[in-house]
């Protein structure tokens, strides 16, 4: 179940850069080091953790972004929101997505895991929200 809320946090992220204007959220594109987390005070995180090489992940970001605009998401509901490429220890991409705004937990978990049964490259999510974690 904590990766299901995980791809949950991870789809709303990127449902929520797909609807935004863009002077409304911030993204980032770089390579971290495996198992890097960028971490904010009250923010909220979403990890996708694809199967697809770090060399296609720009791909991958705009199929998810098509997924998350043809399922109609709002992005607007959650603030400002910044990207981050890294890589697994497989050298697999994961998309990490940091929310600034007051996140509802269960409405992150459930737009992720909406945007994760439409995108196959993406297997499962993590999501950290509120203090807690989830898989989805």
């Amino acid at each position: 179940m904590n990766s299901a809320v995980f791809a949950l946090f991870l789809a709303g992220l990127v449902a929520v850069e797909a609807c935004s204007s863009a002077g409304s959220s911030s993204t980032t594109t770089t390579t971290a080091a495996a198992g890097r987390k960028r971490r904010h005070a009250d923010a909220a995180e979403v990890i996708l953790h694809s199967k697809v090489p770090v060399a296609q992940s720009q791909q991958l970001i705009q199929k998810l972004k098509n997924t998350a605009a043809s399922l109609n998401l709002d992005a607007e509901r959650f603030g400002k929101v910044e990207q981050e490429v890294g890589s697994d220890e497989s050298g697999n991409a994961q998309i990490y997505h940091t929310l600034d705004g007051n996140v509802d937990c269960a409405e992150l978990r459930l737009i992720t895991k909406k945007v994760l049964s439409q995108v196959d490259e993406v297997p499962k999510a993590s999501i950290t929200c509120q203090g807690q974690k989830f898989r989805v």
